[in-house]
């Protein structure tokens, strides 16, 4: 169902496209934002914008725009569970709002100058397993007043799907929205809202992914047969091999799941250096029969799939001395710590945890294969993993064994001395 029209309704400020490279883009609203009232702005970025960044990069542009007219701005990133403003600024998330809400961080201690575009910047700071808690901690009465008596405006970057996001909105005294101009709204979320809504911001054109994704490879229907689904490149297109160099790189992705395995292939044709030819399997079975079949240059896996899960193939592969030669990068979900040590003890080579953006997908795909070169001549197997950890416990165990003999040497020798005095 089709709720833009309640974006678009008369009571309702209008949409604006905004380009970031373009100086007099919604000057009317940079120059509102300079003068407003309250010292919290709310910048609220729907999924679709923020998936490629847009308005990361958007509400960057706008901070340092009002900044230019003389005003002080903070910016703090209020992406709780993944933190993306301080990549984009090319800065640390180090102390942020998280340490302020939880830890009684101060804002002089969290706000650093972000280079070359004139205002403070707060990252998300330190891990918090239960995001809502910073967005609802009574520390942000504090922390307004603090910036009102310094004369300073907020601007927060709050993705819609946050959690805590109402608790957010609730506390701004105005509120941007940044979306793309067709996209619809649930009514709850325009509800939330309320009068503080100012404007309506979203790119000139849509996101380059769209026009992607018309080309790429569509995904299979129905019932797989057979498990494993070549993913040859379409003769002209060449997978966006235009002007790459070097031979194509035959890459298998383990994903059950076909729609995340069709984000991976898009972002794997945006991102390589090289042409890309992927296979995808969809079950742990199919991953094991395709990789003997043809050892790719990469595997892609996932852990938790139907009939074998992704630590079950990884076993099996490390376990063969010709399979184990393939380097392996484990792309999933999980959050536990058991998982991921188990991965890694297994022999995988690398561990992505699924991001929630096709932005950060291509991101920490990207880096997986610039390394991918140095990743072929690592050989690791379970074996091998198993030994160097028992090598490492025994070094410990022997410097341990070291330290303690020499502790007692000298309480023996200091004993030995004061009995010696004593008489």
């Amino acid at each position: 169902m089709n709720r833009t029209p309640e974006v678009w309704a008369p009571d309702r400020p209008p949409w604006l496209a905004f380009d970031a490279d373009e100086p007099d883009s919604a000057s009317g609203l940079v120059a509102a934002l300079a003068v407003s009232d309250g010292p919290l702005l709310a910048f609220v970025a729907t999924p679709r914008v923020e998936s490629e960044d847009w308005a990361a990069h958007a509400v960057v542009t706008l901070a340092t725009r009002v900044a230019g007219r003389g005003r002080k701005v903070l910016l703090a990133d209020l992406s709780l569970d993944r933190p993306r403003l301080h990549e984009i600024l090319s800065m640390d998330n180090a102390e942020g709002v998280t340490d302020a809400c939880l830890y009684g961080a101060s804002l002089r201690r969290i706000a650093t100058e972000a280079p070359g575009h004139g205002f403070l910047f707060a990252p998300v700071g330190s891990y918090t397993p239960d995001p809502e808690s910073v967005a609802r901690h009574a520390r942000w009465d504090s922390l307004a007043r603090s910036l009102t008596d310094a004369g300073v405006v907020a601007f927060l970057y709050v993705p819609l799907e946050v959690p805590g996001f109402h608790a957010i909105v609730g506390r701004a005294a105005r509120v941007v929205l940044l979306m793309q101009q067709e996209e619809a709204i649930a009514p709850e979320v325009l509800a939330g809202l309320g009068d503080k809504l100012t404007a309506a911001l979203g790119p000139t054109a849509a996101p380059e992914i769209a026009a992607a994704a018309k080309t790429m490879v569509p995904p299979p229907t129905g019932e797989i047969k057979p498990a494993v689904v070549s993913r040859a490149p379409i003769p002209e297109r060449q997978l966006l091999a235009t002007g790459r160099k070097g031979h194509k790189w035959n890459i298998i992705l383990a994903e059950d799941n076909v729609d995340y395995a069709t984000l991976v292939q898009l972002a794997l044709d945006r991102v390589s250096p090289r042409p890309v030819q992927l296979e995808w399997a969809s079950d742990g079975d199919a991953a094991l029969a395709a990789v003997e079949k043809q050892p790719p240059h990469l595997l892609i896996l996932d852990l938790h799939m139907p009939r074998r899960s992704g630590h079950e193939v990884l076993e099996r592969l490390k376990k063969s001395d010709e399979l184990r030669r393939i380097p392996v990068a484990v792309l999933s979900a999980t959050t536990e710590d058991e998982d991921i040590a188990r991965a890694y003890g297994l022999g995988s080579n690398h561990f992505i945890q699924k991001p929630r953006t096709v932005g950060e997908l291509e991101r920490r795909l990207k880096s997986l294969l610039d390394e991918l070169p140095e990743l072929g001549g690592i050989h690791r197997g379970a074996g091998e993993i198993e030994a160097t950890g028992m090598a490492v416990r025994a070094t410990r165990s022997g410097h341990f064994a070291k330290i303690a003999a020499a502790f007692l040497l000298v309480l023996a020798a200091a004993g030995a001395l004061y009995f010696y005095l004593a008489r």
